[in-house]
């Protein structure tokens, strides 16, 4: 089995595997938390500024970058597609990395 080529790959590939890792992340954790009885409403708040603020789009518009946007006439960037990809590669260790934190709160609800 090969692997994909990470440094190449589509803005459509980045955008899906973004949103997908993310959804993934916010679902389990809100999940585990009412599990818990622990779940905060702000916490839906805090993860749109968190992740899709300061993470994801920086992710996406290097990706659209990397990929060029022809409709604003703005040529490929083969360095934004490398950046794109390594940032969402390192985004994928932190999504992996709270989740595993998530598994392991037990901490006694907010009273």
């Amino acid at each position: 089995m090969e692997l994909p080529d990470f440094a190449n790959l589509s803005l459509v590939s980045i955008v899906g595997l973004a949103v997908l890792l993310a959804t993934f992340d916010v679902i389990g954790s809100i999940s585990i938390a009412i599990a818990a009885g622990n779940f905060s409403p702000t916490y839906v708040g805090d993860f749109l500024r968190t992740h899709v603020l300061l993470r994801i789009m920086p992710i996406l518009l290097l990706g659209a970058a990397g990929n060029g946007i022809p409709a604003f006439g703005i040529p490929p960037i083969a360095t934004a597609s490398v950046a794109a990809s390594a940032a969402l590669a390192a985004y994928a260790i932190e999504v992996l990395g709270s989740i595993r934190g998530s598994w392991k709160d037990r901490s006694v609800a907010p009273g």
